[in-house]
C-alpha cells in the first residue's frame, strides 16, 4: 500500500532551510545547554516519520519563510534518501 501523505518530490529550497533550521536548533541546545530545541527537534521529526513532511512545523517555516527570504534557486529534488557508496 503506497502511503499518499507523503510526495515524491519537493523544492529544494525548503528542503535547504530544514537543514539550516536543524543546524541552528541543534547548535543553539549546545550552546545555551538547553533541551528545548532538541524537543523541537525530536517533535518535527516525529510529525515527519509518522504523520508525513508537509505538516512538519520546521517544512512550514521553510516554505513560507525562508525560501522566499533567501531566494534559493528553485528546483525539484526527490525526497527519498540519497545513496551513498
Amino acid at each position: 500500500m503506497k502511503n499518499t501523505t507523503i510526495p515524491e518530490r519537493v523544492k529544494e529550497p525548503a528542503v535547504r532551510g530544514v537543514a539550516v533550521q536543524v543546524l541552528l536548533l541543534a547548535l543553539s541546545s549546545l550552546y545555551w545547554l538547553s533541551p528545548i530545541p532538541l524537543y523541537i527537534l525530536v517533535g518535527d521529526f516525529f510529525i515527519r516519520a509518522f504523520i508525513g513532511p508537509k505538516l512538519s512545523p520546521l517544512a512550514a517555516l521553510s516554505r513560507w519563510i525562508m525560501a522566499p527570504l533567501f531566494r534559493f534557486k528553485l528546483r525539484m529534488v526527490t525526497l527519498r534518501p540519497k545513496r551513498f557508496a
